[in-house]
């Protein structure tokens, strides 16, 4: 009988996205720090009354410049990443009923969501990732090219609907029915004449639940307006992808990764830049004219990961036709993937690094270390180690357990 499918490990996590991960959450605290210092809800005069009014004006541009949009499609992108990863040891250790150990996880997402929009904030998105994420497991079954051309298509939603608002009057704007009836509700609890700020300052606990949870009504119609939905599911499928093809080969692609820096964040400054100018003279984020469209095409440009197009390497860099493979539980050099892979408990994830020789220098997972002299990955629960030719790139054969 198979095994069931389980979180992932302790010692099997990668730190270095555990480590981006964190980042991406600072970021977003970041972007959401001026909503709830109350800076959105003061009107353009109250807001240039107040003392430093232009240094707050421009840390404002700054963060719609810098930060706004970037780090919830990091965030996106690793649990897209995370669902690969796992989804690859899954099939790899032959665990049994992956698909449903995945969703239950998102429908939990999706209930802590819920609690979290309708109960503290609306401005949460941990519902739509838990919503876009049920869709993973079925869309992991698709082939490889489909699933990147549903990515590219994804992407341009947002333009897409924008543009179809625009030729269509307002008519096919998803906004309006969610904004009614969230203004049904104020008028219904008795808060349709306050202002936010009001409410925030001296309004009692019952009307600040009031406020928010017909905010949170309107969030899912502001959500299809931007096509936020299609780029989540996008960014999702591009950290999958990049888990499973660029993550193995890292260092391998070092030269192909500073240029995705150089060209993506160029194109991505410049998208953001024009953005937060219109926003900042228009103080709106979805205007219907020519000037909206045209903030929409700059936000998708500003928070779009750009990734120049490459193929992991058939050859590790440097390498000669002997290495090492990582014997213990019949690991096998990984290919084109480049890392160690086997259903052992000590050696399921030895990812190895190139050295100027391109030689591996660090089994990860079981706590293995390279001997220069000894060709092997060696330690206490990881001790045999040997060394095989390489073929065109590969390394030949597998060990034995």
């Amino acid at each position: 009988m198979s095994p069931a499918a389980r979180p992932t490990a302790s010692r099997d996590r990668l730190p270095l996205l555990d480590a981006v991960r964190g980042m991406a959450v600072v970021g977003i605290l970041h972007a959401n720090l001026m909503s709830f210092f109350g800076a959105d809800m003061l009107e353009a005069g109250a807001r240039r009354a107040l003392p430093l009014s232009a240094t707050g004006g421009a840390v404002l541009f700054a963060i719609d410049w810098l930060v706004e949009g970037k780090f919830y499609s990091i965030f996106s992108m690793l649990l897209g990443a995370g669902f690969a990863l796992q989804a690859t040891v899954a099939a790899r250790e032959r665990r049994a009923g992956f698909a449903g150990f995945f969703r239950r996880r998102m429908l939990v997402l999706l209930a802590i969501g819920a609690v979290h929009m309708f109960g503290v904030w609306s401005g949460d998105i941990l519902m739509l990732y838990g919503v876009m994420g049920l869709l993973l497991p079925w869309l992991w079954r698709w082939p490889a090219r489909a699933r990147l051309t549903l990515m590219a298509l994804l992407f341009a939603v947002p333009l897409m609907t924008h543009g179809l608002v625009l030729a269509t009057a307002g008519r096919a704007d998803p906004r309006p029915p969610f904004a009614a009836a969230g203004a049904a509700l104020r008028e219904r609890w008795g808060i349709a004449g306050q202002p936010t700020l009001e409410v925030f300052a001296r309004g009692t606990s019952a009307q600040y639940y009031a406020w928010n949870t017909a905010n949170a009504v309107v969030r899912p119609g502001t959500y299809l307006q931007s096509g936020r939905p299609a780029k989540v599911l996008a960014l999702f499928l591009l950290g999958a992808w990049l888990a499973t093809t660029v993550l193995p080969s890292l260092h391998a692609l070092r030269a192909v990764l500073w240029r995705t820096v150089a060209i993506g964040g160029g194109i991505g400054l410049a998208g953001s830049f024009v953005y937060a100018s219109i926003k900042a003279a228009t103080r709106s984020t979805f205007l219907f004219s020519g000037t909206g469209l045209l903030q929409t095409a700059a936000y998708t440009l500003g928070t779009t990961p750009w990734h120049s197009p490459t193929s992991p390497p058939r050859r590790w860099p440097g390498s000669t036709r002997s290495g090492s493979a990582c014997w213990r539980g019949s690991c096998r050099w990984g290919g084109w993937r480049s890392p160690c892979t086997s259903a052992s408990r000590w050696c399921s994830c030895c990812s190895s690094r190139a050295t100027a020789r391109g030689l591996p220098d660090g089994c990860h997972s079981c706590g293995c270390r390279w001997s220069r002299r000894r060709s092997s990955c060696s330690s206490s629960r990881c001790a045999a180690g040997g060394s095989r030719l390489m073929h065109r790139g590969r390394w030949n054969g597998s060990g034995a357990a």
